[in-house]
């Protein structure tokens, strides 16, 4: 990762969605130059998305901010 990013982060939540995004930014990136992934494939890493319930898992979060507007409204403030 490079470090000249993640100063700028200012939340552990911030980190770990950069953290997730490069990753599928360098698998796109991967298989777009070298092949062996179907397209549909490549498309997904290139426009990653993710459920809620995902986030909630990735970010610990799955028991705090019970209604989704309480964890939206914290993301915002963090931004």
């Amino acid at each position: 990762y490079a470090l000249s990013d993640l100063i700028d982060l200012n939340s552990k939540y911030s980190i770990i969605l950069y953290k997730w995004l490069s990753m599928s930014y360098n698998q796109y990136e991967h298989y777009s130059a070298k092949g062996g992934r179907r397209a549909e494939q490549v498309e997904a890493y290139r426009n990653p998305s993710i459920s809620m319930r995902e986030l909630r898992e990735m970010t610990d979060t799955v028991n705090e901010y019970k209604l989704s507007y309480h964890l939206h409204r914290k993301v915002k403030n963090t931004l």
